[in-house]
């Protein structure tokens, strides 16, 4: 008696598990997991730059405008500026 009748009895023969390995397969899905992360990895890295870059940007475009606005002056005060 053979398959999963026989291990579900107890009667299949012992296995050596010095001859048993993942095999092929085993290492095709590994490697497709590690490229696939090693894209991700990349891809993630890319974006990161993306927003560091836009935030800097924005930070630099908002010190120069306060910038200008603290060397403009302002509209004159009624009263001549006194209470």
């Amino acid at each position: 008696m053979t398959g999963p009748a026989a291990w579900a009895l107890g009667v299949a023969p012992e296995i050596d598990p010095a001859k048993v390995t993942p095999g092929f397969g085993c290492f095709l899905v590994f490697f497709l997991l590690a490229l696939a992360a090693y894209f991700l990895y990349r891809s993630f890295t890319a974006r990161m730059r993306r927003v560091d870059v836009r935030a800097r940007l924005a930070a630099e475009a908002a010190d120069q405008e306060s910038k200008r606005d603290a060397a403009e002056p302002g509209p004159p005060e009624p009263n001549g500026g006194e209470k």
